[in-house]
C-alpha cells in the first residue's frame, strides 16, 4: 500500500496508524513528550458544492503544500481522510504543541483560498499529549474530543484537551 496520499502528498492513515503506535510506545518507554494535533477544514463540503470538487482539490493539495513546508521533519503529517488531518509531534509538551497548532491554524487561514472566489479557509484544531502509560487509543480519542470542543465553540479555533476540561483560543474570525 502506498505510504503518501496522492493529493497531497502527506501520509496515508494506514501508514499513519502503523508509525502512531511505535511512536506512542516509544514516548511511553523512553519517558518522552509526544503530542497529536487533529484537525480539518471548517464547512469543506461547502466548498466541493459551491465551487466544484477541483477548488476542494487544489485547496487540500495547497494545505498539504503548506504542512510539509510548516512541520519539522520528523513529525508525522497524516490526512486521515476527506478533509481531516493529524500531525504528531515527537518531543513537544501540551503547551509547546498548542502554541505550534495555533500558529498553523493563523497560517492556513492567512494562505489558503478557495482558487475562484480568494476566500479565506478556516480549520478547527484539536491538541492533546501523552500522558505517561497512556496508549494510542486515548490520545487519539484526547485529540478527538479537542477537535469537537472547537467545531462546538464555534470553528476556527484550537482547541487544548485538558482532563475535565478544554480550553479554547480567541479566533481571528471575519
Amino acid at each position: 500500500m502506498a505510504e503518501r496520499d496522492f493529493l497531497t502528498g502527506l501520509y496515508t492513515r494506514r501508514f499513519f496508524m502503523q508509525r502512531f503506535e511505535q511512536e506512542c510506545n516509544r514516548a511511553n518507554r523512553e519517558g518522552t513528550p509526544l503530542s497529536l494535533m487533529m484537525f480539518d477544514l471548517d464547512h469543506f463540503k461547502r466548498i466541493n458544492d459551491t465551487y466544484g470538487h477541483p477548488a476542494g482539490d487544489r485547496v487540500l493539495s495547497d494545505l498539504g503544500t503548506l504542512l510539509l513546508n510548516s512541520c519539522r521533519n520528523y513529525d508525522l503529517v497524516a490526512r486521515l481522510g476527506g478533509e481531516e488531518f493529524c500531525i504528531l509531534m515527537p518531543g513537544l509538551g501540551a503547551e509547546e504543541a498548542y502554541k505550534v497548532a495555533e500558529t498553523l491554524r493563523l497560517k492556513i487561514s492567512r494562505t489558503i483560498r478557495i482558487p475562484q472566489a480568494e476566500q479565506r479557509v478556516s480549520t478547527s484544531i484539536g491538541v492533546a499529549a501523552c500522558s505517561r502509560d497512556h496508549d494510542c487509543e486515548s490520545l487519539l480519542t484526547r485529540a478527538d474530543q479537542a477537535l469537537y470542543a472547537a467545531k462546538a465553540a464555534g470553528r476556527d479555533r484550537t482547541v487544548l484537551f485538558q482532563p475535565g476540561t478544554a480550553t479554547a483560543a480567541s479566533a481571528d474570525s471575519d
